[in-house]
């Protein structure tokens, strides 16, 4: 049985919107983790539409979803979504994400 991770994990390489929130999202260590509203408007789509992209991405573990804290005084202050590791991994070997790196 093939492993569904990898299966989704084809289908979001072959989307091009997939491809482009996976290289947006924040890592799970960054220090700035913003919410799914301002992803979706820095790169120009629908609420809606990225959500339904982070869902795949959480299905397949490749991105959680989470609490995010202030630093002083780890107050909660809302929730967002990030990379987990293999969704770090899966942006490195991304089709066209050095490129995309190396033009910003």
């Amino acid at each position: 049985m093939p492993d569904p991770g990898l299966k989704i994990a084809q289908e979001l390489m072959a989307d091009a919107d997939a491809r482009h929130v996976i290289a947006e999202l924040s890592c799970w260590y960054d220090d700035k983790i913003p919410y799914a509203r301002e992803v979706a408007r820095d790169i120009g789509m629908p609420v809606e539409q990225l959500r339904g992209i982070l869902q795949r991405l959480i299905a397949g573990g490749y991105a959680t979803y989470g609490p995010l804290f202030r630093e002083d005084d780890g107050m909660p202050i809302g929730s967002s979504y990030w990379l987990t590791e293999t969704g770090e991994q899966l942006r490195l070997v991304m089709p066209g994400f050095a490129q995309a790196v190396l033009s910003r």
